[in-house]
């Protein structure tokens, strides 16, 4: 297996992964929280280690095309906000029984979120312009997407409302603010979804477009390269019999 093709099936698997978890996560907002908490934990780390992989297969494929810095960027963002997360989840599970109620957890907690979400969408906002810029050399036949950094700007709203209505003042919210907060998280949660579906066909669109076939073009000793040759070879002779 050539060097590019080992990129993209990582990139392609890793967003995969990505795309499932995230549909776990919006699920198990609903099924587990008030049942099974260490599970919503199990998750969510799940997402943050998911993230991590995906984020090193963004730093391959800079250094394949002698970009580094313009895919490391990104990666550095997704990478700090996954472990964030970790780091939160971690406090969350030391502190499960009293949940974040305690002082000066309630705040830290807010910080964290806060810094989370900014962190996470910064992240995927310069892997948009990156992928433009994949775009603009014909190595994709698109740009990239709004719908993550979006989603997760807008996520980040229902996401305060839970913290307050959750640690600060559980008996005061009104229904109207809990019902905007729901609506506003199912449809962020729609937008990062269909986000991570559409960056998962993105990076398929690496194993047959111009980026992999430009390592057999390099490399003629590849035997898929060979085999490339030769049954074009075989066309060629077979129209002119």
């Amino acid at each position: 297996m050539s060097d590019r093709t080992d990129i993209t099936k990582h990139l392609v698997y890793s967003a995969w992964i990505l795309t499932i978890i995230q549909m776990l996560k919006v699920a198990g907002s609903y099924i587990f929280i008030n049942y099974l908490l260490e599970s919503v934990l199990i998750i969510d780390a799940a997402f943050d280690f998911a993230l991590i992989l995906f984020s090193i297969g963004l730093i391959r494929l800079g250094r394949s095309l002698s970009e580094d810095i313009k895919w490391k960027l990104p990666s550095s963002f997704l990478i700090i906000a996954s472990f964030i997360d970790i780091i939160a989840i971690i406090l969350a599970y030391v502190n499960i029984k009293a949940g974040w109620s305690t002082s000066p957890f309630i705040y830290v907690r807010l910080a964290f979120v806060v810094v989370y979400f900014l962190v996470l969408a910064t992240g995927f906002t310069l892997l948009k312009f990156t992928i433009d810029s994949l775009f603009k050399n014909d190595y994709l036949p698109r740009k990239g997407q709004w719908y993550i950094p979006i989603g997760i700007l807008i996520l980040l709203a229902p996401a305060i409302i839970n913290w307050y209505s959750v640690l600060i003042n559980p008996l005061v919210l009104y229904a109207w603010i809990e019902n905007v907060s729901l609506i506003l998280f199912l449809f962020a949660a729609f937008l990062i979804i269909l986000g991570f579906f559409g960056l998962s066909s993105t990076m398929n669109m690496f194993q047959s477009g111009k980026y992999a076939m430009e390592d057999y073009s390099l490399d003629p000793d590849d035997a898929n390269y060979i085999e490339d040759v030769e049954l074009n070879e075989n066309k060629i002779n077979g129209d002119e019999n």
